[in-house]
């Protein structure tokens, strides 16, 4: 029972139920656009809407609205939007004892503009507080990354904080949100390990090296990084 994780250590003490963590990103998401052209230096007619955001966060919401036992380890500050985040993530079913809220930083907020045809005109993401989430905080929630069957991270987590994430992972399947091109450089170490690895065109070749221009450069790419260890790409 101890081998097989049944039961923890001498004392005997009872495993939790089989559940998925997360670790990564909770953000407020404030969305932007516009059916007219965008001038720059000027303001343009539009619709603003916000909502709960973040890649792990969003992930945890749907892996528990489709049933799953949920945990997430995220950090947010003691304002407004870090209190709601919370207080609707839990709601959708995400055990969420795991976050930290933490005074005199602020919630990590991700602002986009999207034109006419939907795309995306420019972003900035705010994720400072996650840089707080050091290994040395992360050891008190070492014995839940143990304790869970299968972990999803994404690379808004630092470098240091993925790494003691594999540290600890032992054999668990690790899936992986790249996030961008500027962050997906931190997998990079850990590719090896990595179960899943969900990533867009950008990052695909930013860790490859290697131009996307069309579908069989793709289908290359994703060869490349199953070369480099990854069991599943999804592009």
């Amino acid at each position: 029972l101890p081998r097989k994780r049944h039961v923890l250590g001498k004392g005997y003490v009872l495993a939790d139920a089989r559940f998925v963590l997360g670790l990564g990103g909770t953000n407020m998401d404030i969305v932007a656009s516009t059916n007219l052209q965008v001038v720059p230096g000027d303001s343009t007619p539009g619709h603003i809407s916000s909502s709960p955001g973040g890649v792990a966060r969003n992930v945890a919401e749907n892996l528990a609205r489709l049933g799953l036992d949920v945990r997430l380890i995220s950090a947010v500050g003691d304002d407004f939007y870090g209190r709601r985040m919370l207080e609707l993530t839990m709601q959708a079913g995400v055990d969420v004892q795991g976050c930290w809220v933490w005074p005199g930083d602020s919630t990590s907020t991700y602002l986009s503009l999207h034109g006419p045809d939907g795309d995306l005109v420019a972003a900035i993401n705010d994720m400072s507080i996650l840089e707080r989430m050091t290994p040395e905080k992360l050891d008190v929630h070492a014995h839940r990354v143990r304790q869970a069957a299968t972990l999803v991270a994404d690379c808004n987590l630092s470098a240091s904080a993925l790494d003691w994430l594999f540290a600890h992972s032992a054999d668990k399947p690790v899936f992986v949100e790249a996030v961008s091109a500027h962050k997906c450089r931190r997998i990079q170490p850990w590719l090896g390990r990595v179960h899943t690895l969900k990533l867009n065109r950008i990052e695909a070749q930013t860790l490859t090296g290697a131009a996307i221009p069309n579908l069989e450069q793709a289908y290359s790419a994703t060869r490349a990084l199953c070369d480099l260890g990854v069991e599943q790409v999804v592009l």
